[in-house]
């Protein structure tokens, strides 16, 4: 199912009530080009493996090419490898700059730039749907993988660059290594345990829908009180 966030409908709302603002107005623009970044790594991680995949064959022609070397599968390895990454990043930057838009629009007093993360913007946000769901996005399991990721992915490799064949699973692709990442003084290393990586790249996915779905209802927020005013 498409979710959808009018974007053009709540730039044109900033341009029209804050005509100073522009860099508030450039936040829609920003998210606006980060979707379509988005999607076009996700599509092409998706693909990357396709002509190495029939259905129902058990996973046998990728097996084959995986141990017969072929450059081919080798530069499908790297494309799936590489924009799993991209997404990933993409996705994270993505919700990094719908904190500000929404710290900007929705918070009574703003949060100064520096301190706007997401996790920030919705502790401190008025009591709303938006902030109850930006919470509960912020304590997933997946947001706070990705979040882990991004941050130890800067000191190691976790996607193997070797794809890995499981036929008890029926299941073939990168594998991500198992890590563990404290996220603050406060809390005990969490543990995240070894996945697939198209498995990844579709809960990363889901992550980008669930900020568009926040979207939604920042513009609600947004929209509706204006029209009350």
């Amino acid at each position: 199912m498409t979710t959808t966030w009018k974007l053009k409908q709540l730039q044109e709302w900033v341009e029209t009530n804050r005509p100073e603002d522009s860099q508030t107005a450039d936040l829609p623009k920003s998210l606006s080009r980060s979707a379509l970044i988005v999607q076009y790594h996700a599509r092409l991680a998706r693909d990357a493996f396709a002509e190495f995949k029939q259905p129902d064959d058990n996973n046998y022609k990728m097996f084959v090419a995986m141990m017969s070397f072929e450059p081919d599968f080798s530069r499908a390895a790297l494309v799936h490898e590489a924009n799993i990454i991209a997404t990933i990043h993409t996705v994270r930057n993505y919700a990094d700059i719908f904190a500000q838009l929404a710290n900007t629009l929705a918070m009574p007093i703003p949060l100064p730039e520096r301190d706007s993360t997401f996790g920030r913007v919705a502790d401190k946000l008025p009591e709303s749907a938006l902030k109850q769901g930006m919470l509960a996005l912020n304590s997933s399991y997946w947001f706070r993988y990705l979040a882990a990721f991004s941050n130890i992915s800067k000191h190691r490799r976790l996607l193997e660059s070797k794809p890995s064949v499981s036929f008890e699973e029926g299941v073939s692709g990168l594998r991500v290594e198992n890590f563990s990442y404290t996220f603050s003084s406060k809390e005990t290393e969490t543990e995240f345990p070894r996945c697939w990586g198209h498995d990844l790249l579709e809960e990363t996915y889901s992550v980008y829908r669930r900020i568009l779905e926040l979207g939604q209802a920042l513009n609600e927020h947004v929209l509706h009180d204006s029209q009350t005013d």
